[in-house]
Order: structure tokens, then C-alpha cells, then sequence
């Protein structure tokens, strides 16, 4: 418990010395901001391409969970065990996704 706290205090005392960067406003006019933003979201590049993957990912997210519920179900599976059966789902999703990026880091010839 001692030591957990004397981890914890670090980040927690750090957290104090920490100052916002100083920043210029573009504009105070409300309309231009937004238009700035939603110009820079939906501009082709990387900030587009994440925005529309994330969007299809939860998506895709929400459409699975209720696609293997019913399946579950038919399988004679209690309701009980839909969270650690989907609990072990993303682990799969979350090892594959990490020995993925491993796997291309080290693909790639220098």
C-alpha cells in the first residue's frame, strides 16, 4: 500500500508543475473557428482517414456485439458469460493489433 502511494504521489505532484502553452485565438468569431475545424477534419490526409476509420470501427463494434449476442444465445450460452466471452474477443483484437504493428515495424527494410 506504501509503495503504491509513493507511485501514485509522483505523477500526482508532477501533475501540479504542469502549464498550459501559450496560444494565439485565430479569431473570436464562433463561425469561423467551426468552419476551421470542420475544414481540417474533412481536408484529405491523415486526420480525415482517422476520423472515418473510428466511425466505421464503432460502428462495426456495435453491430458485433449484438450479432454475437444472438448467436451465443442460439448456442445455449447464459447470458452470464456474454461478458467474458467478450471480454476474451477484444483481448484476441488487441494481441493481434499489437503483434501487427510489431510484425510491420520489423518488415520494413531500412
Amino acid at each position: 500500500m506504501i509503495v503504491a502511494t509513493l507511485f501514485a504521489a509522483g505523477p500526482f505532484v508532477l501533475a501540479f508543475t504542469l502549464v498550459e502553452a501559450p496560444r494565439t485565438d485565430p479569431s473570436d468569431d464562433h463561425r469561423t473557428n467551426v468552419r476551421n475545424v470542420t475544414e481540417m477534419l474533412f481536408a484529405p490526409g491523415h486526420v480525415r482517414d482517422l476520423l472515418i476509420s473510428l466511425t466505421l470501427l464503432a460502428l462495426a463494434t456495435s453491430y458485433a456485439v449484438w450479432m454475437y449476442q444472438d448467436y451465443w444465445a442460439k448456442g445455449a450460452i447464459a447470458l452470464l458469460h456474454f461478458s467474458y466471452l467478450w471480454a476474451a474477443y477484444n483481448v484476441a483484437v488487441a494481441l493481434s493489433s499489437h503483434l501487427r504493428s510489431t510484425l510491420s515495424a520489423d518488415s520494413v527494410s531500412p
